[in-house]
């Protein structure tokens, strides 16, 4: 999962989680969600990004440091200056 992030490959780290997800032992942690994240920000996908932000809600987890400047990075990443500030704002 990690190894799709880098690369950008979000379909295949969001392929991975759910993989991960199905298993009854896996336990879903904050870092886990920022590797989605940050594959979806790495390419520019602020939709996707914003989607698997939601997630730390569903998971009742805490977003992070590294979950902001994420979606940060993919708003920037399209030019969507205003979108990023907003991401403050949630």
């Amino acid at each position: 999962m990690h190894q799709a992030s880098l690369k950008g490959d979000f379909a295949k780290a969001a392929e991975w989680f759910e993989k991960l997800h199905a298993l009854s032992d896996f336990q879903v942690e904050a870092n886990t969600i920022n590797t989605v994240i940050q594959a979806a920000a790495n390419v520019g996908n602020v939709k996707e990004a914003k989607s698997w932000f939601q997630k730390f809600s569903e998971y009742d987890l805490n977003a992070t440091q590294e979950s902001y400047t994420s979606m940060i990075s993919a708003a920037a990443k399209r030019r969507m200056v205003p979108e990023a500030r907003n991401t403050f704002r949630k």
